[in-house]
C-alpha cells in the first residue's frame, strides 16, 4: 500500500476520533496541507454526520422538553435565585445570563459552525436543546468542519514554517 494513502487514511481516522486537532498529525506524516485539510474535513464531518443522528434519535422527546424549557426560563429562574445574599446565587445568575446570551446571539447556526473547535458533541446537544431543522443544522456543521479544517491546517503549517525559519 502506498504510504501517502496510508497517511491520508490515518488522518481521516484521527480526525474522526479527535476532530480538527489532528491536523498537525497529517503535516507530521508529510502530507501536503491540501490533503491534510481534506482528510481532517472528511473525518470531522463524518463524525458529525454519524454521531449526531445516532445520539439524537436515542434521546426521547420527554427528556429533551425539560432542557428546552430550562433554556427558555433559566435566566429568569437564575435571577430569582440570585436575589439573596448568596454569592453562589449571584455567580449562577452571571453564568446563566452569559450562556443564555451566547446561545441567543449565535443560535444553532453559530453553535454548529463553532462545534469543530468547541467540541463536536455540541451539534447533537444543540439539536436536542434548540430543536432546529435537522438538515440546516448539519449543513452548518459541515460548513464549520470545512472552515476549521482549512484554518487549523493552514495555521499549523504556517507555525511549522515559522519555527523552522523557512
Amino acid at each position: 500500500m502506498d504510504p501517502a494513502v496510508l497517511a491520508f487514511t490515518l488522518v481521516i481516522l484521527a480526525a474522526f476520533t479527535f476532530g480538527v486537532a489532528s491536523a498537525p498529525l497529517g503535516l507530521l506524516l508529510g502530507l501536503s496541507p491540501g490533503l491534510v485539510a481534506a482528510g481532517v474535513f472528511l473525518g470531522s464531518a463524518g463524525f458529525v454526520l454519524v454521531s449526531g443522528p445516532i445520539v439524537v434519535d436515542r434521546v426521547p422527546d420527554r427528556w429533551a422538553r425539560p432542557v428546552r424549557r430550562l433554556l427558555t426560563h433559566g435566566p429568569r429562574v437564575a435571577r430569582w435565585w440570585g436575589r439573596g445574599e448568596r454569592t453562589a446565587g449571584r455567580l449562577a445568575v452571571r453564568v446563566v445570563d452569559r450562556s443564555s446570551l451566547v446561545i441567543d446571539r449565535l443560535g444553532y447556526r453559530g453553535l454548529a459552525v463553532l462545534a469543530p473547535v468547541l467540541g463536536r458533541w455540541l451539534v447533537p446537544a444543540a439539536e436536542i436543546a434548540l430543536d432546529p431543522p435537522r438538515r440546516d443544522l448539519y449543513r452548518w456543521a459541515v460548513l464549520g468542519c470545512a472552515t476549521w479544517s482549512v484554518l487549523v491546517t493552514v495555521g499549523t503549517d504556517a507555525l511549522v514554517l515559522l519555527v523552522r525559519g523557512g
